[in-house]
């Protein structure tokens, strides 16, 4: 993921950091897995030619 993709969630709500630095932000480790399964799942809706 990139640092640009991260913040427009950031920005959106998607995502909440518990603590941001300067260039770094830290994330509870459950937020993160549940946003990789969400992502996960939607881009098996949106990109069904995308094979694993």
């Amino acid at each position: 993921m990139t640092y640009q993709r991260l913040s427009k969630l950031i920005e959106s709500g998607r995502i909440t950091p518990i603590k941001s630095f300067q260039k770094d932000k830290l994330f509870f480790r459950i937020d993160v897995e549940a946003l990789a399964q969400e992502l996960k799942e939607l881009r098996k809706k949106y990109r069904p030619y995308d094979a694993e």
